[in-house]
């Protein structure tokens, strides 16, 4: 019995090493994600840092896994100020990187067609992953879209952003390069006061001078002077109001429908040793202008302020696309 004392004493002195390893990795890994925060969150000089950091850890003391660690890394992310910093497992992040079709969702097709033979009508929809093979098929059918409609000869344009609440905003915005007057008229100001533009250039997109992607497809189409019609609505939000603010300020564009959602805020995504990312809001929208959208909830106020009056959704598609359709008209005398 004597011999084993040793080895039992040796034994949990083993156990507890491991135990506070775990521990100290887990602990290392929630200030990680913390000091994240601390250096890119966009509001960061308005965060109590000590308390968030306090209250944070406390959340997450009783922690076993990493895993364990997300809801109080979420609570830190809630404390952030910005209503759009949020938290992906590493389940969700691997989801990212695959196709729609291969998990079994609907592709984001976009919807097109000549409305009167007269109208050219084409939706633009979020597109949220960040899988090669689906950018490339979403913006080349974009082009496809506008190369068949346009060789239709339209009075005018009706570009749909309703619905669209977001997602991964650089092929959104190569896919309406073609309706645009210039190639950098979007971007983001950060705590500092530093502008930084989105630019398309010969199928590639870049912010600032850090190239983001390249596209195979390219626009066979060149910029139309007719008018162009953008719809919005209350579910118009992140990288959809990036869309709607791409054309503010273009001459031959007209806003109309309700304001935005006003998640006018620009994201980055930071990896986790676990493969998590941290999804942080750091900068805010601006337009051609410069001007920001920096008032959460606010979005961006169409210049035709529309109010239905029904809640039948034909009702109201019959109303929105009548108004777009007279707009032109009024624009085309």
């Amino acid at each position: 019995m004597k011999k084993l004392f040793p080895l039992l004493l040796l034994l949990l002195l083993c156990c507890s090493s491991k135990l506070q390893a775990q521990q100290d990795s887990i602990k290392k890994y929630v200030i990680s994600a913390l000091d994240v925060m601390k250096s890119n969150a966009l509001h960061r000089s308005e965060i109590n840092w000590p308390e968030v950091y306090t209250k944070t850890l406390e959340a997450a003391k009783d922690a076993k896994t990493l895993r364990m660690t997300y809801p109080a890394i979420q609570y830190a992310l809630d404390q952030m100020k910005d209503a759009h910093s949020h938290f992906a497992p590493p389940e969700m992040v691997s989801s990212f990187y695959k196709r729609y079709r291969d998990q079994g969702f609907e592709f984001p097709n976009i919807n097109f067609r000549m409305i009167d033979q007269q109208y050219a009508y084409l939706s633009i929809p979020a597109i949220g992953n960040l899988n090669d093979d689906d950018w490339n098929e979403y913006v080349g059918n974009f082009y496809a879209a506008l190369e068949e409609l346009s060789s239709q000869n339209p009075k005018g344009w009706i570009i749909d952003v309703r619905g669209n609440e977001g997602g991964m905003f650089t092929p959104m915005y190569a896919a309406i390069q073609p309706l645009l007057d210039h190639p950098q008229v979007v971007g983001s100001v950060n705590i500092t006061n530093v502008s930084t533009f989105y630019t398309y250039k010969k199928g590639k997109v870049y912010f600032g001078k850090r190239l983001l992607y390249t596209f195979e497809a390219a626009p066979k189409i060149k910029y139309t002077t007719r008018p162009i019609i953008i719809l919005t609505d209350n579910k118009t939000a992140s990288s959809g109001e990036f869309i709607v603010a791409a054309f503010k300020g273009q001459k031959n564009v007209t806003q109309i429908g309700r304001p935005t959602n006003g998640l006018t805020s620009d994201n980055q995504e930071y990896k986790l040793s676990d493969g998590a990312f941290l999804i942080l809001t750091n900068g805010t929208l601006i337009d051609r202008s410069k001007k920001a959208y920096s008032t959460i909830g606010e979005g961006i106020l169409p210049d035709d302020l529309l109010d239905p009056k029904t809640d039948v959704a034909s009702e109201i598609e019959t109303y929105y696309l009548q108004v777009a359709i007279d707009t032109i008209n009024q624009k085309t005398k």
